[in-house]
């Protein structure tokens, strides 16, 4: 028993030991370290843990917070609203992800051959995603409004302005080309820039073996460029499944609540109604939804890189 007590001692002292060593060797790099690390526990850690925490209280923001267990979220999954929120946010998801890695992949490729012009395009194509989208979804506003300037020239050939924002039916898809519209030249850009990391003695090989065009295109490019593929579709579907500026500058969820998504019901929830432990409650729900996301994403991205060097 004592020498187990010995081996115990020798060990917690050569621990402290190590520590202390540890500590003198990297001691000005964890004061560099400090401050941010210091500002991410701060603006970070503290308001998730918090938020985690309030989503099991009944609390207007004003009165005494009241300690509800998980009513909160048996009232969000029993809620017609959130479901439909869900709905609207994975379909603005789908369809701006999809379509904006797409039309960025084909831009980015035009680019990549130099056509006439490429560098104006290049230009004209990332202007848009510089651009506020509150700015934008004011100016879009604008422009589809029914007394507006499209309604305007419209009228020149008799054609009357439908109310594109003011129909359930369609709103949705308003919003998702307007957004597709901004952000095209985002993906577009990390996509060229991959494309033109690619070595040149690998196309030349290529087409050495009579591979040309589409197939260089579809066999070389493609398979070469998919861990920066797979980044980018995750940033996007992140971005995406995040959308609040342009439902809030445009439609605020309407009309009725046809528009209304995830993000937005987060705001009205917490601003609107006061209703902060439901807010917080849809808040931690939302974040699970894109961790899973991004875990899906990132080890795809793996896969990925072990399958394609270059």
């Amino acid at each position: 028993m004592s020498s187990i007590n010995v081996q115990i001692k020798t060990f917690f002292v050569r621990l402290v030991r190590s520590i202390k060593i540890t500590m003198k060797q990297y001691l000005i790099a964890y004061l560099f370290i400090l401050p941010a690390f210091a500002f991410f526990v701060l603006f970070m850690v503290y308001p998730l843990l918090d938020g985690l925490r309030l989503s099991f209280y009944k609390w207007d923001g004003i009165s005494a917070r009241k300690f509800v267990g998980l009513i909160n979220y048996i009232n969000l999954f029993n809620s017609r609203l959130f479901y439909l929120s869900f709905r609207n946010t994975v379909l603005f998801t789908v369809v701006t992800t999809t379509v904006k890695i797409i039309i960025g992949f084909l831009l980015a490729a035009a680019l990549h051959l130099e056509i006439p012009g490429w560098r104006f395009f290049r230009t004209i194509f990332y202007l848009n995603v510089i651009l506020p989208m509150t700015a934008i979804g004011i100016l879009w506003a604008a422009i589809l409004n029914p007394n507006g300037p499209l309604s305007v020239i419209l009228g020149i050939f008799n054609q009357k302005m439908p109310s594109l924002l003011g129909n359930p039916k369609l709103v949705m898809w308003v919003l998702s080309f307007i957004d597709i519209w901004k952000y095209s030249g985002f993906p577009m850009i990390f996509l060229y820039t991959a494309m033109e990391a690619i070595p040149k003695e690998l196309y030349e090989a290529a087409e050495l073996d009579g591979v040309s065009g589409i197939k260089k295109l579809y066999f070389l490019t493609l398979p070469l460029i998919k861990p920066v593929l797979l980044t980018i579709t995750m940033l996007q579907t992140i971005f995406s499944f995040k959308v609040f500026d342009i439902v809030f500058t445009m439609t605020k969820g309407g009309p009725g609540d046809a528009s209304q998504v995830l993000t937005y019901m987060i705001y009205q929830e917490g601003l609107w109604f006061l209703r902060i432990g439901g807010s917080s409650a849809l808040s931690v729900v939302f974040l699970i939804i894109v961790l899973i996301f991004s875990y899906f994403y990132i080890q795809q991205g793996k896969i990925g890189q072990s399958e394609f060097q270059y």
